[in-house]
């Protein structure tokens, strides 16, 4: 049976705040946001805060529909299980949605769609065309995410 979450997604988080503005009230959302997930999102160190393309993003949607939000910094893997048990109110990261994803949570639709990259030191000689070129290799992936499940580098 699908797991309904509170995923707010943005169509309903609008609706809720403007229902809210109706009332005289202006609603918090707290938004769950990974500190490591550069440029879209990432700890500045001098304020301690969450920013990035995608808290930019959140804020301008509450500021223009009238609510505000309070982000916090939540480990990528941990993402889902804090939506899904209530800790966040919705999820502004960079995140693939996956159909196994999709089972558990809804999502809006993509803001920024980006293909697959790696990125390797500048005197590495070889070239990378597919997965399996990786194998063996060391290779460093965000936790939680589905690189993390490659069975290529395991």
């Amino acid at each position: 049976m699908r797991m309904l979450s509170r995923v707010v997604r943005f169509a309903a988080a609008l609706a809720l705040a403007g229902a809210a503005a109706l009332a005289g009230a202006q609603p918090v959302y707290k938004v769950g946001s990974t500190p490591t997930g550069v440029p879209f999102t990432f700890l500045e160190v001098k304020t301690n805060t969450i920013q990035g393309a995608m808290v930019d993003i959140i804020n301008a949607i509450g500021q223009d529909q009238g609510f505000r939000t309070q982000v916090e910094a939540i480990p990528f893997a941990s993402l889902i299980p804090s939506l899904t048990t209530s800790r966040i109110d919705l999820i502004s990261a960079a995140m693939l949605a996956t159909a196994q994803r999709r089972e558990t949570i809804e999502f809006s639709d993509p803001v920024f769609p980006y293909p697959e990259g790696l990125v390797v030191q500048a005197d590495d000689p070889r070239d990378y065309r597919t997965l399996n070129d990786l194998k063996d290799e060391v290779v460093g992936v965000q936790v939680g995410t589905v690189w993390s499940r490659c069975s290529t580098w395991r």
